[in-house]
């Protein structure tokens, strides 16, 4: 199930902009197939950062995920480019920065139940403080003395 509808994007930008926007073929009608694409874009855009930390893809969709998807879907029905500034742009932008944060564990995704990672999800024990894992350092104070 998608994260994201046609409907969505309607309620959202408007029929006339969703027009503009998605009549490839000019015949006065938005192309379902180009509403379609972008909305799977968005999916598979998000679904990459998610699955770092919950199996994908995330059913029910809550409605943080339903606002990211229409704003990267929006941002792809753009196919000539916006400008750098202007809000297309900046509300992707948004989505991709808080998607990153998601992955790196910064936030948590809301109405997700916690401990549903995925694979790559960390186990987080209460309490358990920062841990590092790896070969010990190679340069040190002691090492580099003399030099």
């Amino acid at each position: 199930m998608p994260y994201a509808t046609e409907t969505h994007l309607r309620d959202r930008y408007g029929d006339v902009s969703l027009l503009q926007l998605a009549d490839r073929d000019r015949d006065g009608s938005a192309d379902p197939a180009v509403i379609a694409r972008a909305l799977a874009d968005a999916d598979a855009e998000i679904d990459g950062y998610l699955a770092a930390r919950y199996p994908v893809p995330v059913t029910p969709a809550p409605p943080r995920l339903t606002d990211l998807a229409c704003s990267i879907a929006w941002f792809k029905l753009h196919a000539q480019g916006v400008a750098k500034d202007g809000p297309e742009r900046m509300a992707y932008d948004d989505a991709v920065a808080y998607l990153v944060r998601v992955a790196r564990g910064e936030v948590a995704l809301p109405g997700v139940a916690a401990g549903a990672g995925g694979a790559g999800a960390p186990a987080a024990a209460a309490g358990s403080g920062a841990a590092r894992s790896g070969a010990g350092r190679v340069f040190s104070r002691d090492s580099l003395r003399g030099l």
